[in-house]
């Protein structure tokens, strides 16, 4: 058979005739298959390679990118030489998307390159040390630590802060072993005593962060802006603005009683100190400082009107209930020995029948603000106003309590008593 083709072919020869040559086509191959990427940041780089696999020159007319923008773009139409290659860079974003290639190759004119890029995933962080509402000493140097993962970055890679809500930044380079263990030591000298919160960022190479927060306190004295804090309890005629840091007692319009408490910080009774501005306007009977013991706190937060001025009761002067813990009374009425006009008096459990101190004042009622300074530290209390000492003495009675502190206020007709810059000192922490 073999030798009658080679007959054929010969006498084709012979008589002229040429046979038809083999067809070429370019043929477009493009690899990857699939831009497929992991933890990609806002963009990641990624390259196709166009490859004409065909006999014939292949011409790249088009190409175009949903979820990718091509770099340094090549100036098309691009013709590529059987057995050559094209390389198209790109930027990806996260998500998915495609990449169409439009060619002369006659079996695929449009080509679709799928891309899958899968975005990258922020840091996991869990606090070990200090642990949540922990109560710390405020000697030595506390240990700092935490675990740590990211689904994309080794832990030693990422980077790392610490932040007080007291203290600010915490000072020193903290990094991850393999495992992801955190440990940074803190020295007494850099730390702030008081409730705070503590935050631990972790940032990876995209700068994906992820943290944890928690909430402990350091023993030692602290101070704080007691009214800016938004969890006020108050009774009938009080009002709390903490935007402005004000807490106003009274009614311009009628006589009323009123009673404010900061339900959130629970402070030692007996060693606290605290100072404010106050401005009293209209008829006031007075007004007082008070620490409200934080175990009975539920049995009421206001006490009587009229000289109990919203914190006292048991006498005729006022109907109850006494509000447990102790009371700085500022009074304005006309009365009798502590009631008399301009006086302070200190006393008990709502008591205001029997002062444990009284001290004379003036000129807390002449509609102006006033500066006063209340500093507790079992048994003695002093107190000035304006700068001025009003009272120190030392008070017989037993007073280890955690109290809520606020203030009391009652008028004989239209008045106000207004509350601002509550400085709070506390002497430790309080559970």
């Amino acid at each position: 058979m073999g030798s009658v083709l080679l007959l054929l072919l010969a006498g084709c020869v012979e008589y002229g005739i040429t046979p038809e040559p083999t067809p070429t086509y370019p043929d477009i191959v493009v690899s990857p298959g699939t831009l497929a990427l992991t933890g990609a940041c806002d963009a990641e780089p990624g390259e196709l390679v166009v490859t004409n696999d065909g006999s014939a020159p292949l011409t790249l007319a088009t190409v175009a990118a949903e979820g990718a923008d091509l770099v340094d773009a090549p100036d098309l139409p691009a013709v590529i030489a059987p057995g050559e290659s094209l390389l198209l860079s790109l930027l990806i974003a996260p998500g998915t998307g495609f990449v169409l290639l439009g060619s002369d190759d006659p079996d695929a004119p449009v080509l679709a390159v799928p891309i899958a890029a899968e975005g990258n995933e922020h840091p996991v962080v869990a606090i070990l040390s200090p642990y949540e509402d922990q109560r710390v000493p405020a000697e030595g140097t506390f240990a700092l630590s935490a675990l740590v993962s990211d689904a994309e970055d080794a832990a030693p890679t990422l980077a790392f802060q610490w932040v007080s809500s007291l203290a600010g930044p915490v000072g020193g380079i903290a990094v991850a072993d393999e495992d992801g263990f955190v440990r940074m030591d803190w020295p007494a000298e850099a730390r702030v005593s008081g409730p705070q919160t503590l935050v631990l960022r972790a940032t990876d190479r995209c700068g994906a962060i992820g943290e944890q927060t928690l909430f402990y306190c350091q023993d030692g004295p602290f101070t704080y802006d007691s009214l800016v804090e938004d969890a006020w309890h108050t009774e009938s005629a009080a009002v709390v603005d903490p935007t402005a840091g004000t807490l106003a007692l009274g009614a311009p319009e009628e006589a009323a009683v009123g009673a404010g408490f900061d339900a959130f910080s629970l402070v030692n009774a007996e060693a606290v100190s605290a100072t404010f501005r106050v401005r009293t306007v209209g008829e006031v009977t007075g007004f007082s400082l008070t620490a409200l013991d934080g175990d009975e706190a539920s049995a009421g937060w206001i006490g009587g009107g009229g000289c109990g001025l919203g914190f006292g009761g048991g006498a005729a002067c006022t109907d109850g209930p006494a509000l447990p813990g102790w009371s700085l009374a500022f009074y304005a009425a006309e009365g009798e020995g502590c009631l008399a006009a301009e006086h302070l008096a200190w006393t008990f459990d709502g008591d205001v029948s029997t002062w444990a101190a009284c001290a004379p004042t003036s000129s807390l009622y002449d509609g102006g603000w006033h500066d006063v300074s209340v500093v507790v530290a079992a048994p003695r209390v002093a107190v000035s106003i304006d700068g001025a000492p009003v009272l120190d003495a030392a008070l017989d009675s037993t007073w280890s309590f955690s109290a809520f502190l606020g203030f009391t206020a009652a008028t004989h007709g239209a008045g106000t008593v207004e509350i601002m810059d509550f400085a709070v000192t506390d002497a430790d922490c309080r559970q």
